[in-house]
This record gives C-alpha cells, structure tokens and sequence, in this order.
C-alpha cells in the first residue's frame, strides 16, 4: 500500500511564509527551497524572516532519484 502525507508548513517570522509539502516519513530533513531556485514553484524568502539563521556557512550536496540538492543548513 502507498501512503502519502500531504500538510501546509508555516515558517518565518515576523511575517510567516506557506509552503505545500508533501512529507518524507523515511528522513529526518525538511527541505524547502529558496527564492534562489528559478525552476521552483514555491520558494522560501530568507529575505523576509528575521528569524533565519544560517547554521554552517558551507553548501550541502543531497541527491534523489532524479535530481541533486544543493543549498544551507538553516
């Protein structure tokens, strides 16, 4: 049987920014992509949040079936 979990995520701060995600059971990573990925639908604007702090100055590398993350621990 295939499962999915569909939810809204709220994030941000002062203002909160929406995202619809479909949720990952088997990982422990959110990812939520930024207002620098121009293919993406919905994106993140760190701009907006006082609240966001980059937590290692170094990029990650994380790779899917069909494509590869790039981006920052938040």
């Amino acid at each position: 049987m295939d499962t999915m979990y569909l939810g809204d995520i709220f994030f941000g701060s002062p203002t909160s920014q929406s995202a619809k995600l479909v949720f990952d059971t088997g990982s422990n990573w959110l990812t939520v992509t930024s207002d620098a990925c121009s293919a993406c639908d919905i994106a993140y604007v760190r701009s907006q949040s006082s609240t966001a702090i980059k937590q290692d100055p170094n990029t990650f590398t994380m790779s899917y079936g069909s494509a590869d993350l790039t981006g920052y621990n938040y």
